[in-house]
């Protein structure tokens, strides 16, 4: 048949291009829900990364990125039906992960309401500057290089 046709390389390609929508359509009905106009299936095993033409890579990266948003906001949508379908009886918000609610409680740390504590830091040699019984000495300068004190 390709040898009828003068270039051999474009019936295959029609030919293989064929198959494709037709294992493509049969995948659909395996599926039960029929595809979108501007839908695009991605393989399990795809990675954008092995496409080598930028142009490609991108533009499959950006269809992907927008087949997940569509993913997260239809995910979105259905538990705000069913929290209004089921109004009191819904189950509460999920809390969003904070950096405050990760946090492990630590052991370590000391309460400061600890007598022992306490008394540290009232016989601590810095606790006069702390208290603001004394007065620290500090020389304050707007020289770039100070080279001693001055007076005038």
């Amino acid at each position: 048949m390709a040898e009828s046709l003068g270039k051999g390389k474009k019936s295959p390609k029609v030919q293989h291009n064929a198959e494709e929508t037709e294992e493509g359509a049969s995948r659909e009905e395996d599926q039960g829900a029929p595809l979108e106009q501007g839908q695009v299936l991605f393989p399990p095993s795809f990675s954008v990364s092995e496409i080598k033409n930028k142009q490609r890579r991108h533009f499959m990266f950006l269809r992907w990125k927008q087949q997940q948003r569509k993913e997260k906001l239809a995910i979105k949508k259905k538990r705000k039906k069913e929290r209004e379908a089921l109004g009191d009886k819904a189950p509460p918000k999920p809390v969003p992960k904070t950096i405050e609610n990760q946090r492990v409680y630590d052991e370590t740390t000391v309460d400061p309401n600890d007598e022992e504590v306490a008394l540290d830091e009232a016989t601590d040699e810095f606790a006069p500057y702390f208290n603001r019984q004394t007065v620290p000495k500090i020389l304050i300068t707007t020289s770039d290089r100070p080279r001693g004190v001055k007076t005038h």
